[in-house]
């Protein structure tokens, strides 16, 4: 399930039975938490299944595809990058233990968002309900509404997850039933820019790794929100295409 949700395609195999719940309550529990996840993430996976089919590149990525002058990535099997922004590290061992290569530059911890520079090697001890995962630094991940099918709600809110915003960063959130949604930041000395295309309706930025001080909508005052985890968040109406400059702390 682990490489399956991070995956173009999600299927579940066998010759025994693969339901999640012929497993036990916690294992139906678990499998519902990724496939939750997997739903909301389907705006990043299509869109990058749209660039695999205008560059040629696979989506599920061997190391060595994206860092061929690292020679450690040369032998690395056990992990790979899933589109532009994830690296996945699927648990294989019985034991629960993980051994994962980090290439040079920063990586969030999806769960923790905890920045890790690399390059270095990590020797983990993981819980079976979580999976390795960790962010490229300068990502923008775009995630949609948790839902129960593809069809059951539109794209609202848009959340936009900004990974510790460098310099310039630009994506298109891609959908076959509606129009192109173009994001750009742009991140200069003690300010954040960040262009959102039209959208279906709210949209949501939320930060990583950087502080907002304040924020600003077409020049009126934008609200900034504390999460839960102690993340910030923006939230507006997206309909129009929208820029909104925030003051970094």
């Amino acid at each position: 399930l682990q490489v399956g949700v991070f995956s173009s395609h999600v299927r579940a195999h066998g010759k025994q039975p693969r339901e999640p719940y012929a497993y036990g309550p916690r294992v139906e529990d678990i499998a519902r938490r990724y496939l939750q996840l997997r739903y909301r993430l389907l705006p990043y996976i299509y869109s990058q299944a749209v660039r695999s089919a205008q560059t040629g590149l696979p989506m599920a990525r061997a190391m060595v595809l994206e860092f061929q002058e690292d020679p450690t990535t040369h032998r690395l099997d056990l992990q790979y990058l899933f589109g532009d922004s994830f690296l996945v590290a699927p648990v294989v061992r019985y034991d629960h233990r993980c051994r994962v290569y980090l290439p040079a530059g920063d990586w969030l911890d999806y769960w923790t968002k905890e920045t890790i520079s690399g390059p270095r090697w990590l020797d983990l001890e993981v819980p079976l309900d979580t999976l390795p995962l960790w962010v490229r630094a300068g990502a923008i991940l775009p995630l949609g509404p948790e839902m129960a099918h593809t069809g059951e709600k539109p794209l609202d809110p848009l959340t936009l997850e900004l990974y510790q915003p460098e310099g310039e960063a630009v994506t298109v959130v891609y959908d076959e039933d509606r129009p192109d949604i173009p994001v750009r930041y742009t991140r200069q000395a003690g300010s954040l820019t960040v262009e959102v295309g039209p959208s279906p309706g709210q949209v949501e930025i939320v930060l990583y790794g950087v502080r907002a001080g304040a924020a600003r909508l077409d020049g009126q005052p934008l609200p900034i929100v504390v999460t839960p985890a102690g993340h910030q968040r923006l939230a507006f109406e997206g309909t129009a295409g929208v820029k909104i400059e925030v003051q970094l702390a």
